[in-house]
């Protein structure tokens, strides 16, 4: 007893093998030596003629070759405007010889100032640059503040 003791403590590593390798063959005979069950018959799948139609929460699914989302006319035209205004935001500060228009990123503001004096031809300078940049209204420019010199 002591030397079989010994021989499993030397040789641990085989004794384990051997032992998992027992237990796999008796799982095998006895899964070879129950009786097989049989299956029952798969039975047809139902056929719905005609076929059920999709609900109405798929109709809304995107249709494959056409544009993802639907931009109505009004957004995309305020969508023009303000790459309009954009555009026109990178060539600020300006100073004209009446006006000079400037742009506050932190309060997202436009300033605008006309020179004292010179009120009238200001504004018409104003409007002129605005148009010069394809900007057709001052009510393009959202936060327009006139600032006093």
């Amino acid at each position: 007893m002591k030397n079989l003791l010994i021989i499993i403590k030397n040789n641990f590593v085989y004794f384990l093998a051997g032992l998992a390798i027992l237990v796999a063959l008796i799982s095998i005979f006895i899964g070879q030596s129950r009786p097989i069950k049989t299956l029952p018959a798969t039975q047809p799948i139902p056929v719905f003629n005609p076929s059920p139609k999709p609900s109405e929460a798929l109709d809304n699914r995107p249709i494959p070759g056409q544009q993802y989302q639907k931009i109505t006319p009004q957004v995309l035209e305020q969508l023009k405007k303000d790459e309009l205004v954009s555009h026109l935001v990178e060539k600020l500060p300006y100073k004209g010889a009446n006006f000079s228009l400037e742009y506050d990123y932190s309060t997202n503001q436009f300033f605008y100032s006309l020179t004292p004096g010179g009120e009238t031809e200001g504004t018409k300078e104003f409007d002129l640059f605005l148009r010069g940049n394809q900007i057709e209204d001052r009510s393009w420019l959202k936060n327009l503040v006139l600032k006093s010199k």
